[in-house]
């Protein structure tokens, strides 16, 4: 069944319940959150822990839906044991009882203020009600979120985006998802078309998908989130290269750290350029003389271990972009903004990039790609006055896998996240920021029509820490 079948199947379920007379719940109950027990958390997220009743002769398994987004649910099942409950409510064996299997315990990110809980059986759904989440006090409850897997191998764990949820299918875009997708979709091709551009949208995969059958903890969903937007009809953009690092097997990702290694990087930059135009031999010859070296890693998961855990993993050694910035406002995540130029580059072209924390290990070869890479930290969201302004010839939107319930858009502004950036920064990331900036002459800015962005930024320098011109610190 396609997705958009499946959509409207959702939209009659909806109109189906609204007109059902009754739920068939008999009782229920939250232990946690809740007046009675006050709250838990569990690795740095918030425990969800209850239980429900149901009519008797219900036709059909029920099942959890819990929403705090329109673009996306998550699925739980009722099936933990709850002797407690049946003892409370019925005579007899506990054990013996049909409804034993009647408790549900799961885990929400402590952003989450607020959400719905849902049952649904079949093709009807009906609201249990609304959990408004008490303030947490001190630290977030806990400080590990990761788990540990075969071999080594460590995944995320309940992070804010759901990974463990995407990774097992509990996690579903709604028709209104998909809907923010095919719009998102549909205004990235109507902006390749009136720009002339070359145009792709890259989703890093997911290490689960990627290495998750072989390592990862846990049992694999069916179907995730990024299996319904690849059946999209306005799919054709994406390129999702998980065939190409599956190939690559064990090189693809860094044991310890959540993004691809620099040779899982080359295997998606390849797929991409393919997607671009860019014939495969000239791809590969660019590239034929590179170097790599094994070298010892922490990584963002090795990290948040005690003590921390380290992998060996190939880097490229023979090139660094770093060298080859011709600007960087040096801002952490986004609002960032990185131009290389690369004279000797196989395309004497400007690419534009509005990219996330996996382009980065890219650079290093799409710095020698196109003679200006530009790269925008947005997570795939688009500034359509920097395209017209900047007028690249190659224009690439990338986010990661576990990224795209947070549905991007094509009416993004740079100018916005610079300014909130700024006004955010502590002192350490102010330090951070003028080791890692760049500053360029003000014409680079002009001819890659990034003069604007560059003042937003002097302005808000000013504004923040009253400072004479940012433009006077380089790296």
């Amino acid at each position: 069944m396609s997705v958009l079948a499946k959509a409207r199947r959702w939209i009659a379920r909806r109109v189906h319940r609204a007109r059902s007379a009754g739920a068939p719940v008999w009782q229920w109950n939250l232990d946690y959150p809740s007046a009675t027990h006050g709250s838990r958390t569990e690795s740095g997220a918030l425990v969800v822990q209850g239980w429900v009743l149901f009519e008797p002769g219900l036709a059909g398994q029920p099942e959890l839906v819990v929403r705090w987004n329109d673009a996306f649910e998550v699925v739980h099942a009722v099936n933990r044991r709850r002797p407690d409950v049946i003892t409370r409510f019925f005579k007899g064996s506990a054990d013996a009882h049909p409804q034993l299997s009647c408790g549900f315990r799961f885990t929400v990110p402590l952003q989450v203020d607020r959400f719905e809980l849902w049952v649904r059986v079949g093709l009807e759904a009906w609201l249990l009600g609304s959990v408004n989440t008490p303030p947490m006090e001190g630290p977030a409850g806990g400080i590990l979120k990761v788990l540990r897997g075969r071999n080594g191998w460590l995944f995320l764990d309940n992070d804010t985006n759901n990974s463990v949820d995407q990774f097992c299918g509990r996690l579903r875009l709604t028709p209104e998802g998909l809907g923010q997708w095919k719009s998102y979709l549909s205004g990235l091709g109507r902006l390749a078309h009136e720009s002339g551009a070359a145009t792709a949208m890259l989703v890093a995969p997911s290490k689960e998908s990627v290495l998750g059958e072989e390592y990862h903890p846990m049992a694999a969903g069916r179907l995730g989130p990024m299996d319904q937007i690849l059946e999209l009809p306005e799919a054709g953009l994406i390129v999702h290269p998980e065939k190409e690092l599956k190939a690559l097997a064990a090189e693809s990702f860094q044991q310890t750290d959540t993004h691809w290694t620099h040779k899982g990087a080359l295997a998606g930059t390849r797929a991409l350029g393919q997607r671009l135009g860019i014939a495969p031999g000239d791809f590969d010859q660019c590239f034929a003389a590179d170097k790599y070296r094994v070298a010892t890693k922490v990584g963002d998961l090795g990290n948040k271990l005690n003590p921390p855990q380290s992998c060996e993993v190939e880097v490229l050694t023979s090139f660094r972009f770093q060298a080859h910035r011709v600007y960087d406002n040096g801002l952490p995540n986004f609002g960032r903004v990185i131009v290389t130029r690369w004279d000797d580059a196989l395309l004497d072209e400007t690419c534009l990039v509005f990219g996330s924390s996996s382009s980065y290990s890219m650079f290093n070869y799409l710095a020698r790609l196109f003679r200006y890479m530009v790269f925008v930290h947005s997570a795939g969201n688009v500034d359509a006055s920097l395209l017209r302004a900047c007028k690249p010839r190659y224009l690439i939107t990338q986010t990661n896998a576990r990224f795209v319930a947070v549905v991007p858009s094509v009416g993004h502004s740079l100018a916005k996240d610079i300014q909130a950036k700024v006004c955010s920064l502590t002192d350490e990331q102010f330090d951070e920021l003028e080791k890692n900036q760049q500053m360029p002459d003000s014409n680079t800015l002009d001819e890659l029509g990034l003069g604007q962005c560059h003042e937003v930024l002097v302005a808000a320098m000013r504004k923040r820490f009253g400072m004479s011109d940012p433009g006077n610190h380089s790296s």
